[in-house]
């Protein structure tokens, strides 16, 4: 989640006056119970004396995290907070160098449940219900997991909100996210006066007939 102009998730940012901005993360919104405040659903998962999971967590955070998806790997070299990673997913490609430096020890759907066990992650953070069976190996094997389930950009904000506070980096995760918002503010701005192009996007390869629908093939 690198905010620069190259990164692919640089896009996802939005501000007040985004066209995003219904998606902004307030208390009605559907993840802001994964803001780590202390009325959060998922409060716990922040390091505090209280915390149900404060014999994983404890103030400083975990020491040892498995992530099963890019996007956690990034946010945290971003923090610098890199050294807690002891393995990642095999689709990781930013930072080029988390591929270098961290085994990998999953795909997308599927993981090495006897590699991520020899590594004794004290929490493994993966995302959305296509990780929900992998998942549910791991919490039988007796470790930790967060399966998170962002669909909007507000939501992602949210659950990056929650995942530095976990690694004792609310504060700087909440400057990232503000300029991301910045950002996407400014791309808004430089073409909030052309017109729009009609977009259609596949995800996957198999083959679709897109003329039924009315789409040019």
């Amino acid at each position: 989640m690198v905010a620069t102009e190259n990164s692919n998730l640089a896009p996802m940012v939005a501000t007040e006056n985004s066209n995003l901005a219904p998606m902004v993360a307030t208390e009605n919104s559907n993840l802001a119970p994964m803001v780590a405040t202390e009325n959060s659903n998922l409060a716990p998962m922040v390091a505090t004396e209280n915390s149900n999971l404060a014999p994983m967590v404890a103030r400083l955070g975990p020491k040892r995290i498995v992530c099963l998806t890019e996007e956690t790997t990034e946010l945290f070299y971003l923090l610098g907070e890199e050294e807690r990673i002891v393995g990642i997913s095999a689709y990781t490609v930013r930072p080029l160098k988390a591929k270098k430096q961290k085994p990998k020890v999953s795909a997308f759907i599927n993981g090495n449940i006897k590699r991520i066990q020899e590594l004794k992650p004290d929490l493994i953070i993966g995302f959305s219900d296509i990780q929900a069976n992998l998942a549910k190996d791991l919490i039988s094997k007796g470790l930790n997991v967060l399966i998170t389930n962002q669909r909007t950009i507000f939501e992602i904000f949210d659950t990056l909100l929650l995942l530095g506070s976990i690694v004792g980096k609310r504060n700087e995760t909440q400057k990232l996210i503000e300029g991301w918002k910045r950002k996407l503010d400014e791309i808004q701005q430089r073409y909030i006066s052309q017109s729009r192009i009609s977009v259609f996007f596949k995800n996957g390869t198999n083959r679709l007939l897109v003329e039924f629908p009315g789409f040019r093939n």
